[in-house]
């Protein structure tokens, strides 16, 4: 019995997004609004005083970023390792390998360069060693905003190494104009003469 069904991958779905909102529930827990300025006009939205943000921050930094990466590496690798194993193939076949190769590596590679910043700088920031500057706020925001363009990268990676994917894509974007009544005669037509002529097409 195959495992690679459409009922067990709406499990895995559904397993993923439970495991994502339990692990996601105690920032809901520990963040809140607090007065900030001179005069308490403003409000920011912080980790509460009364919770300890490392124990918080380092554990989240281990299961939030360094265990996928970690896993998507394993997984990986097990899908190269069981794509290049094998009896000899032809040279299509290896360069589709490559493809694919690279594929993985630069997919792997995009997704830790694009979220390490941000986790290096809440785990310093909650270690209280990340200066509070002008500089290291605008180093923040273009941290976050660098983790957040991981997700939207991966379409353009896949269209750019993936012949299969533009492929795909294109088919399912490309729409052929209808014909006009008048255009589907006039083939039949041309042929009629032809025939008529003697031509044989």
């Amino acid at each position: 019995m195959s495992w690679r069904t459409e009922n067990h991958a709406i499990l895995a779905i559904g397993v993923t997004w439970v495991m994502i909102l339990a692990l996601s529930t105690p920032a809901l827990v520990i963040h809140g609004e607090e007065g900030d300025g001179p005069s308490q006009n403003l409000t920011a939205c912080r980790v509460l005083a009364q919770y300890d943000w490392t124990s918080y921050q380092v554990p989240f930094f281990l299961t939030s970023y360094v265990l996928p990466l970690v896993l998507i590496c394993i997984f990986y690798m097990s899908v190269l390792i069981k794509l290049w194993r094998g009896a000899r193939v032809s040279a299509e076949s290896r360069r589709g390998r490559r493809r694919v190769t690279r594929l993985v590596f630069v997919v792997v590679g995009v997704f830790a360069a694009c979220w390490c910043p941000i986790q290096v700088i809440l785990v310093c920031k909650s270690l209280d060693v990340f200066p509070f500057t002008t500089t290291t706020i605008m180093v923040q925001i273009v941290s976050h905003i660098l983790a957040y363009t991981n997700s939207c990268v991966n379409p353009f990676l896949y269209a750019f190494l993936s012949d299969n994917f533009r492929k795909a894509f294109r088919k399912i974007i490309y729409c052929r104009p209808r014909a006009e009544p008048n255009n589907r005669l006039g083939p039949a037509t041309r042929t009629t003469r032809a025939a008529s002529s003697g031509d044989i097409l």
